[in-house]
């Protein structure tokens, strides 16, 4: 929802401090946490649950260069 309409979000968090400022202070003392949780991508099943999407990850040719090392041992 955040992700489609970002503009919503400080209304949101507003509305939040107000009924739960516990919560509120959690988001705040782990915000980069809190933006990467909102931020990743999800899926809508069939069912209408979300479901998170597998996000790529970045790695060096030496990285891949063991990963590669390591699955031919196996």
């Amino acid at each position: 929802m955040v992700q489609a309409n970002p503009q919503i979000l400080q209304p949101i968090l507003q509305e939040l401090g107000k009924q739960n400022p516990y919560l509120m202070r959690l988001i705040q003392e782990h915000q980069a946490d809190f933006l990467r949780l909102i931020n990743e991508p999800v899926e809508v099943t069939s069912l209408g649950q979300l479901r998170r999407m597998p996000q790529s990850v970045m790695i060096t040719p030496e990285e891949r260069e063991a990963i590669e090392r390591v699955m031919l041992k196996e």
